[in-house]
């Protein structure tokens, strides 16, 4: 009866974030400079009827031209590099790309074959090595994809969500949407206890049952991954940009019903050399965007990789020293050492209480460190409460004609890699405003949004895409345990080289024409 009191009191403070954030999201829906409005943020209600367990998710916590081929004579062929890569396209807030679920048998002779017969997986779209499709080998008896979604592939969250043939009303069920048939796949498995799941993004809702099936993401393949069937869908999100699918890519504790989460089953099947994957996201060009599996490309980013230890293995967390607007620093390590922040919720709930335990709590709330939260599934940058008004007064919206360096000065974010260097990462005002409105009469505004972490995963900032538009992100797993762990950053690189090397290197994965 406790943990449901619990779980009703997180759902109705979510519920109230959440109205704040989609009033927040109305209000911004147009700053196309970054094109970034509706993120997937999760507001911690994660619910599941029928299992007796929840799980609380929060804030769904950015040379030379070589010519068509975009390689070097003496450069590695991308056919035979030890990473793996995802074409990833930008959809209004949203960076999507192709997955593909369930298995099934097709083609000629197929008559008493099972899916456990030595059949060659061959995927629709995909061409042999040779760049020409094989029509020989797709008339034989093979396997191949139920179907294909695009998803968001998401750092802030760890659960796996397919619109399926159950959802008959709402986004999902739109004729050019694309769904998963269970019923269709030789490989899908219901679960051994049925559930439904119910989980509230910061700008829509799912819900629907767990199974279990086969995904492929490109040549790769994971067996048996559990997943939520999207039987309802509600929210301006799933409208407004057509995806069919998120794919969560945070730790295990923040699993529905202790499922094993996708990338954990990608360590433990033993699928890539590395547990590692990155990305890379253009500011400029919404088709140059990848997802790196396994490795990455050193042509994507200058200079070398820094890591930073993940703290918090619930999200990708790391300890986030400060956090400055000019020279004034806001929050983080260095700030805490001058006294108590009000970053959020945490002290703004101890008021009311005795002089003993309010002390008692303010002191473990000072005593938090405060985190940077990396999410590919938030497009801004996130503060909490007292935080968040305190930039926004500092960094004011305004005519985009008046934003000067003195006006709205460089911000920076501090953080201390595992050598134990401090790294600062600098943004100016052109990477951090957006611009509503036509040319003289636009109004500029910070790319900020508030969100409160929950206490026990904060205080912190989330960094979203507009953080990894400018720097390469390397998640990276290392021996598969969450407590070793680290974030990798390098600047991004941008031009035209980038796009013809990215060309070359997705043009054997499926895309899909976007309507």
């Amino acid at each position: 009866a406790s943990k449901k009191r619990r779980l009703q009191a997180s759902t109705a403070a979510a519920g109230a974030a959440r109205s704040a954030q989609q009033r927040q999201a109305r209000r911004m829906r147009r700053l196309g400079s970054v094109n970034s409005l509706n993120s997937l943020d999760n507001l911690g209600s994660s619910s599941s009827s029928g299992s007796g367990s929840s799980a609380a998710q929060t804030s769904s916590v950015e040379a030379t031209d070589r010519g068509g081929t975009g390689l070097e004579e003496d450069e590695e062929d991308p056919s035979e590099s030890e990473f793996v890569s995802t074409p990833l396209l930008r959809m209004s807030s949203q960076y999507v790309g192709p997955v593909s679920v369930g298995t099934r048998l097709v083609g000629e002779n197929c008559g008493g074959k099972t899916m456990n017969s030595s059949l060659v997986y061959l995927s629709r779209g995909f061409d042999d090595e040779s760049g020409h499709h094989n029509n020989d080998a797709s008339k034989t008896c093979h396997k191949e994809e139920q179907t294909h979604v695009r998803a968001v592939f998401d750092t802030g969250s760890t659960n796996i969500w397919i619109a399926s043939d159950l959802c008959k009303s709402g986004p999902c069920s739109h004729p050019e949407r694309k769904r998963y048939n269970h019923l269709e796949s030789s490989t899908y498995k219901p679960p051994s206890h049925l559930s439904t799941l119910h989980i509230t993004f910061g700008t829509g809702e799912v819900s629907g049952p767990q199974g279990t099936d086969d995904f492929h993401i490109g040549p790769l393949t994971v067996q048996e991954q559990t997943f939520g069937l999207i039987e309802t869908e509600q929210g301006e999100v799933f409208e407004e940009v057509p995806f069919e699918g998120i794919v969560g890519l945070a730790f295990p504790q923040m699993a529905a019903n202790n499922a094993k989460p996708f990338f954990d089953n990608i360590i433990n099947q033993k699928t890539l050399k590395k547990n590692q994957f990155a990305f890379y996201f253009s500011p400029t060009n919404p088709a140059a965007n990848a997802l790196f599996w396994g490795g990455v490309d050193p042509q994507f980013y200058e200079g070398d990789v820094t890591h930073f230890r993940v703290t918090d293995p619930y999200y990708w967390s790391v300890d986030l020293d400060a956090f400055k607007v000019g020279e004034k620093i806001l929050f983080g390590k260095a700030a805490s050492e001058e006294g108590p922040q009000e970053h959020g919720g945490a002290l703004a709930e101890v008021g009311l209480q005795s002089t003993k335990r309010r002390k008692t709590q303010e002191k473990a709330v000072s005593d938090r460190v405060p985190r940077a939260i990396f999410d590919t599934g938030t497009t801004f940058f996130t503060a909490e409460t007292a935080l968040y008004h305190k930039v926004m007064s500092m960094l004011p919206t305004v005519s985009c004609s008046a934003v000067t360096k003195e006006s709205h000065p460089d911000i920076t974010f501090t953080l201390k890699s595992t050598s134990g260097d401090s790294h600062d990462f600098v943004f100016g005002n052109r990477q951090y405003m957006a611009a509503d409105g036509a040319d003289g009469q636009a109004r500029c505004s910070p790319t900020f949004m508030l969100i409160n972490i929950p206490k026990k995963h904060g205080p912190g900032m989330v960094l979203g895409e507009v953080f990894m538009r400018k720097y390469f992100a390397l998640f990276n797993r290392a021996d598969g345990d969450t407590s070793t762990a680290t974030l990798g950053l390098a600047l991004a690189k941008q031009g035209s080289q980038v796009e013809d090397r990215l060309k070359a290197i997705t043009a054997s994965q499926p895309s899909f024409i976007m309507k």
